[in-house]
């Protein structure tokens, strides 16, 4: 029988493990590690992209678009909500994507000719606007238009869809995250010269189809629920497909809360995210976060649909009281 480790050993051995990069696998997270390696601050290979939500490697590893889970040491840049006043970590926060937060602070260290990459993090998060002007001077092969042919089965007949390159590179780093790959999404920005290899990227086209078929697909099975306010989704599917699903199903200025039945992963989407953020942590089912519009968590257990529309209903009551039953 093998000799089992102590509580203290295994602790000695996190601590000599040689720190990493921890990022938050979508489109700001591999971005924002992306440009830490540009910048010399990081080597790619000690990039890492963990399942949970401010998960870590070694207490002294550096976080990036991620609220860190206890225990961490490192220094941690974000722009999501609920750090603690007083961190026990080095924190460098802004409410602005991760990736642009990165992209200020070593701007002077990362090689101008890649520059264009903090786009895709920007983006990725919702927030254009916020681009730097410099970059489209610097880069107006952003503005050019990317069109694509296919069928619409809103108008019932093949069409043209056509938007500018800064406003699709994320979809296409994304499709590979969603499909469970940000490994693949990260190396293939991190060796890209120019916006047009993303765009053109065969492997990386062919995910983001896959992940539009499967949205479709999740959509039309889930179960919905509507309470006001607040729409409740149930859905089943193997890949990472809750901010899509929100945003689908998503309208009339609803607040989506999307339930991934196959995984326990919650996407939150809507003027109400942080609302809601604030109310479930209350339930104790699970870990809850993000910033304002965007949020989600993890249900560590899997639990009976009918507590979350319970929860709903008391909370269009006012009489959410942090209980879950």
């Amino acid at each position: 029988m093998p000799e089992l480790k102590t509580l203290q050993q295994v602790k000695n051995e996190l601590e000599s493990i040689e720190p990493g990069v921890v990022a938050h696998d979508d489109a700001d997270g591999i971005t924002s590690a992306v440009l830490l390696v540009l910048a010399g601050e990081a080597d790619a290979e000690s990039v890492m992209f963990v399942e949970q939500f401010g998960q870590y490697i070694t207490p002294k590893d550096t976080m990036v678009d991620m609220r860190p889970l206890e225990g961490f040491k490192g220094i941690c840049y974000d722009h999501h909500l609920g750090h603690p006043v007083n961190p026990p970590y080095t924190l460098i926060w802004d409410d602005v994507p991760t990736s642009l937060i990165i992209f200020r602070k070593f701007i002077d260290k990362i090689p101008k000719e890649h520059w264009w990459k903090v786009v895709v993090g920007i983006n990725g998060d919702g927030q254009p606007e916020l681009i730097p002007p410099r970059i489209f001077k610097e880069f107006p092969e952003l503005l050019m238009m990317s069109s694509s042919f296919g069928w619409s089965t809103s108008e019932g007949r093949y069409t043209t869809w056509s938007y500018p390159i800064y406003s699709q590179l994320s979809a296409y780093i994304n499709a590979a995250a969603r499909s469970r790959q940000p490994e693949l999404a990260f190396g293939i920005l991190l060796e890209a010269e120019s916006p047009f290899e993303i765009v053109e990227n065969e492997a990386l086209g062919q995910m983001r189809e896959a992940i539009a078929k499967r949205v479709n697909e999740v959509t039309k099975a889930a179960k919905i629920y509507s309470f006001g306010p607040f729409l409740l989704v149930y859905y089943q599917a193997e890949e990472k497909l809750g901010g899509r699903v929100a945003m689908k199903v998503g309208g009339n200025n609803a607040t989506v809360l999307a339930i991934n039945e196959t995984t326990g992963e919650v996407s939150i989407r809507g003027d109400l995210a942080t609302f809601l953020v604030e109310e479930l942590n209350k339930l104790g089912i699970g870990e809850f976060g993000g910033h304002p519009g965007f949020a989600g968590g993890l249900i560590e257990n899997r639990i009976d649909p009918k507590v979350l529309i319970k929860f709903i209903v008391r909370l269009l009551e006012g009489k959410i009281n942090g209980e879950s039953h």
